[in-house]
């Protein structure tokens, strides 16, 4: 086999492994309790992420205020989702 490469049933025997090792993290209590926290991180990287890239594609002169912006909104209503995730 040829350095740096891997076959097929390698690339699906770490990938088996590393799915375990993920498993068994979520399962941890005291990591599934951040779940919520990780899920708003996660939206908003992705509306800070989209921003960017619209106000980069409009060529605005300031792209950096876009981005700016859809953290301070998105971190704004985090407070608003992490109730709703608890009340129901």
């Amino acid at each position: 086999m040829i350095k740096g490469t891997q076959s097929g049933s390698d690339k699906a025997q770490k990938s088996q492994h590393f799915l375990g090792k993920v498993e068994k993290w979520i399962a941890n209590p005291a990591i599934a309790a951040n779940v919520p926290l990780v899920k708003t991180a996660l939206k908003i990287a992705v509306a800070a992420t989209l921003a960017g890239a619209i106000a980069q594609g409009l060529k605005w002169e300031y792209p950096f205020y876009a981005v700016m912006s859809a953290v301070i909104i998105m971190g704004s209503t985090s407070g608003n989702t992490w109730n709703l995730e608890f009340s129901g």
